[in-house]
């Protein structure tokens, strides 16, 4: 999920949006695996900074 106000969990949730949308042409299954990876790993890094 992600953090409100974030800009970079703002912009991995519109790519992970994008690529699992069939009709997007950004629509890449892979890429959205490859994106929630991401995610989890800003999330954690930004809780050990906390």
């Amino acid at each position: 999920m992600p953090t409100p106000d974030c800009d970079v969990c703002g912009a991995l949730a519109g790519q992970l949006r994008d690529a699992r949308n069939p009709s997007s042409p950004d629509y890449d299954e892979s890429r959205a695996s490859d994106i929630v990876v991401e995610m989890r790993r800003h999330q954690d890094a930004t809780e050990e900074g906390e």
